[in-house]
């Protein structure tokens, strides 16, 4: 009954070890390069594992930006010009 209960001990501390590995694995692979990706003001795609980087699309076609859009870089206005 002991050697039972040791192998059983051993077993289930294995088990552990493998899911801390596959957790760890999943943080290395998955999780910083999103995280990293955001962090830099960049667009993460989860489907092909990309990071890449937004297009203003006034710059792109040479139109002019809405009125009211802001472009990258640029803040927001305050509603009614601000207060005085």
């Amino acid at each position: 009954m002991n050697q039972t209960f040791g192998r059983l001990r051993l077993i289930f501390f294995g088990v552990f070890l493998f899911g801390a590995a596959v957790i760890g694995v999943v943080q290395m692979i998955y999780v910083r390069p999103k995280a990293a990706c955001e962090a830099s003001g960049r667009w993460w795609h989860a489907e092909s594992r990309e990071c890449g980087t937004p297009v203003w699309l006034p710059d792109l076609t040479g139109r002019p930006a809405p009125e009211g859009v802001q472009g990258p870089g640029q803040r927001a206005q305050p509603m009614g010009g601000g207060v005085g």
